[in-house]
C-alpha cells in the first residue's frame, strides 16, 4: 500500500470515529435528557402538578416512542380531570353546599388513585356536617311548633309592638282565616266609663305567632316591627 492509500484510509478511520463518537455522545445525552424528563414528571403527578408532568412526558416522547410514557400521559389527564372536580367540590363545601359537594366528589372514581381516597374523606366530612345541620334544624322545628299560640299569648305579643303612653287595653275577640292563613284577631282598645275606644285591629299568626296591624283603608295585613 503506497503512501497516499494509506493517508486515506487514515483520515476515513478518523472521520467514522468521529462520526461513531459523536453519535454516541448523542444518544448517550439523548438518554440522559429523556431519563432526566421522566424522572421530573413523575415528581410532579406525584405532587399533583398535571400540567407541568403532562408537558414533560410529551416532550420525552420526542426522543423515545414509549408505551409506558404514552399511558402515564393518559392516567396524567385523567388525574387532571379528577383534580379539577376535587378543587370544585371543596369549593362547595366552603359555601357550605354539601350536597352539592358530595354529588361532586362521588364522580371521582378509583382509578384516580390518591384523589380518590381523598374525595372519600371529604364525602364523610360533608355527610357529617349536613347530618349534624340537618339534625340542629329539626330541633329547631321542633321548639317552634312546641310553642303554642294561644289567644293570650296572642295578646302578649301584640303589646310588645304597641307602645304608647296612653292606657291601651288588648284583648282576644275571634279566629279568622286570610288567604288559607289562620290568625287570632285581637282588639286594641282604651276603656272609659261608658264606652270603649277601638285603637286598633291586629293579626296574630296561630302557627308562627308573627303578628300584623290590619290597615282598614287597604283591607290588607301590614307587619308590626
Amino acid at each position: 500500500m503506497n503512501n497516499i492509500n494509506r493517508r486515506i484510509l487514515i483520515i476515513i478511520i478518523v472521520v467514522m470515529s468521529t462520526i461513531l463518537g459523536g453519535l454516541c455522545i448523542y444518544r448517550y445525552r439523548s438518554v440522559q435528557t429523556y431519563n432526566r424528563l421522566i424522572k421530573t414528571a413523575n415528581e410532579y403527578m406525584e405532587k399533583g402538578k398535571y400540567d407541568e408532568s403532562l408537558e414533560l412526558l410529551q416532550e420525552s416522547l420526542s426522543y423515545k416512542n414509549d408505551d409506558k410514557v404514552k399511558n402515564s400521559i393518559e392516567v396524567a389527564k385523567k388525574l387532571k380531570e379528577a383534580s379539577v372536580i376535587y378543587n370544585h367540590g371543596v369549593k362547595l363545601m366552603d359555601e357550605k353546599k354539601y350536597l352539592e359537594a358530595i354529588n361532586e366528589f362521588e364522580k371521582i372514581t378509583k382509578e384516580d388513585d390518591k384523589i380518590y381516597e381523598e374525595a372519600k374523606k371529604k364525602i364523610e366530612e360533608c355527610r357529617k356536617v349536613y347530618e349534624a345541620l340537618d339534625k340542629k334544624n329539626n330541633k329547631e322545628d321542633e321548639n317552634k311548633s312546641s310553642k303554642t299560640i294561644t289567644p293570650d299569648s296572642a295578646c302578649d305579643i301584640v303589646k310588645k309592638y304597641v307602645k304608647s303612653d296612653t292606657n291601651i287595653n288588648f284583648r282576644y275577640d275571634h279566629d279568622e282565616t286570610k288567604k288559607g292563613v289562620q290568625y287570632y284577631v285581637i282588639q286594641a282598645f282604651e276603656a272609659h266609663p261608658d264606652h270603649i275606644t277601638t285603637i286598633g285591629w291586629y293579626y296574630v299568626d296561630k302557627n308562627t305567632g308573627n303578628a300584623y296591624e290590619l290597615d282598614i283603608v287597604s283591607n290588607s295585613l301590614v307587619p308590626l316591627k
